[in-house]
């Protein structure tokens, strides 16, 4: 399987081995140099996996980490620390920040493709999720009604998939944008609205809507 991961690490050299070593292995890889860019690439696409440096420029890697960790959308991604810091100390608090592996440099190509491909299989999710007339396959990113896949945007079903989550469950507007779009809640909620507005008309049909709450947010019912 191809699959896609992202790779964040301040040394070019590192990047580019990234970039030749799994590609090499049948992965599409996509690199990055701060936390700045690997978000940016979250909001358009989800990779099965991310690689993450500690000592990097802006965000350090643990920050990265609790960034995506406390963020449903990402929280979900397994993530390997690659680090030179290797001591024991290092190691236990990577994984208590979130991690789900912890790997140290120098490393060796091998291990490190055995190590992505071990952690994707353990996030794998064993069957879809089901409610009312709507599916949702995690592993294969994609939310069906009565059968028929949605043809949803990244955003769409990121916001979707935040509704599904949470069934029954009044969410306020500020909620939604700070855990799907990871912004702060004094930003104009307005593409809310719209995102909302075009999820109800691809719905249409569903016996699951969207309701508005009015004065707090929206509902999956």
């Amino acid at each position: 399987m191809g699959y896609r991961i992202y790779a964040v690490d301040d040394e070019q050299a590192l990047r580019d081995l990234y970039a030749m070593a799994l590609g090499m292995s049948g992965m599409e890889c996509e690199t990055f140099k701060d936390g700045q860019g690997l978000f940016d690439a979250l909001s358009r696409q989800i990779p099965d996996l991310i690689l993450l440096d500690i000592m990097l420029p802006g965000m350090n890697g643990l920050e990265i980490l609790g960034r995506l960790k406390s963020t449903p959308a990402y929280q979900d991604i397994p993530v390997i620390i690659v680090s030179a810091k290797g001591s024991e100390m290092d190691k236990v608090t990577g994984l208590n920040a979130g991690a789900d592996d912890y790997l140290e440099k120098p490393f060796g190509v091998m291990e490190l493709t055995a190590r992505i491909k071990a952690n994707i299989r353990k996030k794998a999710p064993a069957e879809a999720f089901v409610y009312k007339d709507l599916s949702w396959n995690r592993q294969a990113r994609e939310i069906s009604l009565a059968g028929a896949p949605l043809p949803l945007t990244l955003t769409e079903y990121l916001l979707l998939s935040y509704f599904l989550e949470h069934t029954g469950i009044a969410l306020k507007k500020e909620t939604l944008l700070r855990d799907v779009w990871g912004i702060s809640c004094d930003v104009e909620t307005r593409t809310l609205d719209i995102h909302v507005s075009k999820l109800r008309k691809k719905m249409q049909g569903s016996g699951a809507s969207i309701q508005t709450i009015r004065g707090v947010g929206f509902r999956l019912q």
